[in-house]
């Protein structure tokens, strides 16, 4: 088509011309589909992704982030950018190649709805910063992985699990959890509310209660 900011799309048996609906941005680049920004973001070493609008996004596969450098998720106002599977099983794997940091902007709601999020699995290990909101179906936490939040982090359906020398780090922020599953992990919280149903630690014993406790922490380890 010849309509600025237009494309031609086919839908229920006849061409229609309709607007792009752009959701991020890279440099002077717009997409209509955040995995597709990020994944030219990191093929291009760009240090920024910015949300400019809400978007709802069907995986069409297994999502990997694998970074070779630095990048954070940003937006100038308050954006959700929500993943889902259709009726797929799918899962969404952050990583990188040289011990980068993955940020979400304080003003980002990143959600993952029905599936799993491996922060630093299979190998490539990954710092997660948290300065919006993260949230997933469920989530492992790999090992030997940083994570650190000012924000909020929380599971919608299932447990936060932390592998062996994965760290959580809260300051200031939230976490809400079903129930955490501690593979010899650590938790470092000051000023941070946790909430979760149950928490087990393995190697150190049970530590648990049912009444989906609100566990308020400072300067603790667990």
């Amino acid at each position: 088509t010849d309509i600025p900011d237009h494309k031609v799309v086919y839908e229920n048996g006849e061409y229609k011309v309709v607007p792009y609906v752009y959701v991020a941005q890279v440099g002077e680049l717009k997409y209509e589909s955040v995995i597709e920004a990020v994944n030219y973001a990191i093929d291009n070493d760009i240090a920024e992704v910015e949300i400019i609008a809400n978007s709802r996004e069907v995986m069409p596969t297994d999502v990997e982030f694998i970074l070779n450098a630095d990048l954070t998720i940003t937006a100038a106002q308050a954006y959700e950018v929500k993943f889902y599977n259709n009726g797929t099983s799918y899962d969404f794997v952050l990583g990188s190649n040289n011990n980068n940091i993955f940020t979400i902007g304080e003003n980002v709601t990143f959600q993952l709805e029905d599936r799993v999020i491996w922060m630093g699995y299979y190998g490539n290990n990954v710092d997660v910063v948290v300065e919006g909101t993260l949230a997933a179906y469920q989530i492992w936490h790999g090992a030997d992985t940083q994570v650190t939040s000012t924000g909020t982090i929380k599971t919608t359906g299932e447990a936060f699990v932390m592998r062996r020398g994965a760290t959580l780090t809260v300051n200031g922020g939230k976490v809400n959890a079903n129930y955490f599953n501690i593979l010899a992990g650590n938790i470092l919280a000051e000023n941070a509310e946790i909430t979760c149903g149950a928490m087990w630690i393995a190697n150190e014993g049970n530590y648990a209660n049912e009444g989906n406790a609100n566990i308020s922490i400072k300067s603790s380890k667990l």
